[in-house]
């Protein structure tokens, strides 16, 4: 079932009470055909720090002063090399399933480029948004929240189709 590669690609600055919980989402999934990107805009909190305790679990990362998230993320792309893309805030989580789910729908429908899955927002520890929620979508696409970034997976081929650096 592993014949896709995943390429995560997270994107971070000061985010030292969320990126381990990021972290941890990534490396504990059941799918291990996975490539680890951090880029870091130059953290003075304790980011690095935790970075470094999972350093070897990270196929990439850097920390340098940059120009925002896009210039990240766009970095994180220019490295990236797995057939599927994610790009995963550093407070964002993945579910312990997400990458396998993901890959046996890629692998049922290969002419499918781009798919998503719900993403949920907490306020205070409370559910606040059931995104990608299928009763909503025609009111979600309509208003241009077609999906959350954090649950999409993008086939690097249509990337690169419509996509360049």
């Amino acid at each position: 079932m592993e014949d896709l590669k995943f390429t995560i690609i997270t994107p971070s600055f000061n985010q030292g009470n969320f990126i381990e919980a990021n972290i941890r989402s990534i490396i504990k999934q059941d799918y291990k055909r996975v490539e680890y990107i951090i880029i870091d805009g130059g953290s003075s909190d304790h980011t690095i720090e935790i970075i470094k305790k999972y350093q070897d679990e990270i196929d990439f990362w850097i920390s340098e002063k940059d120009k925002g998230q896009s210039h990240a993320l766009n970095k994180g792309l220019q490295k990236a090399t797995g057939d599927i893309l994610i790009w995963i805030n550093s407070d964002d989580a993945l579910t312990e399933d997400a990458l396998t789910k993901a890959a046996n729908y890629f692998l049922n429908n290969p002419s499918v480029d781009v798919i998503h899955g719900h993403t949920v927002l907490f306020e205070n520890s409370k559910e606040i948004l059931r995104g990608a929620d299928e009763n909503f979508l025609p009111e979600q696409y309509i208003s241009g929240m077609a999906f959350p970034q954090p649950s999409a997976f993008i086939r690097r081929s249509a990337m690169q189709k419509y996509y360049s650096a």
